[in-house]
């Protein structure tokens, strides 16, 4: 059952598209679902739930979609495309468990120890995987330290 919620999950953006309504009160019946999430619905193994169930999916599924639209950024699922961004603010090097936002939603922690002080405001950053680990770049420090990203 979480796998065939996992799959609607990823159909969320759909919602906006069939015209689906989830940020109204669920609909009773399936009258009120559209026939293209219906679809989905069934594609997912699902099609067995009530009239009642299959509106809390819908409801589930624009929730989901909210949070992901609210978070666009997110962290990356390529591990071949480079990231630019730059720091959301100021900038004052490495500590060994820095924590910086990114001007496009991400946040990024230092995940290797090294200590480097550097102050810029807002430097440009590249981000990218180098044998298996992200490292990030920023503009003006020599230093390239590993990062994980979480948010």
């Amino acid at each position: 059952m979480t796998k065939r919620l996992f799959y609607l999950s990823l159909f969320a953006g759909t919602i906006w598209f069939t015209g689906v309504e989830a940020q109204t009160s669920q609909p009773t019946d399936t009258t009120s679902i559209s026939v293209g999430m219906n679809k989905i619905i069934s594609d997912a193994g699902l099609g067995h739930l009530s009239a009642s169930d299959k509106a809390k999916v819908v409801a589930l599924m624009g929730k989901v979609y909210r949070l992901s639209a609210n978070n666009s950024a997110g962290c990356p699922l390529s591990s071949s495309a480079s990231i630019e961004s730059a720091i959301d603010g100021e900038f004052e090097g490495w500590n060994g468990e820095s924590i910086y936002k990114l001007q496009n939603g991400q946040i990024w922690q230092q995940s290797d120890y090294s200590y480097t002080y550097s102050y810029a405001y807002s430097p440009k950053v590249l981000i990218f995987k180098d044998s298996g680990r992200w490292k990030i770049k920023v503009d003006g420090v020599e230093k390239i330290v590993s990062v994980d990203c979480i948010s």
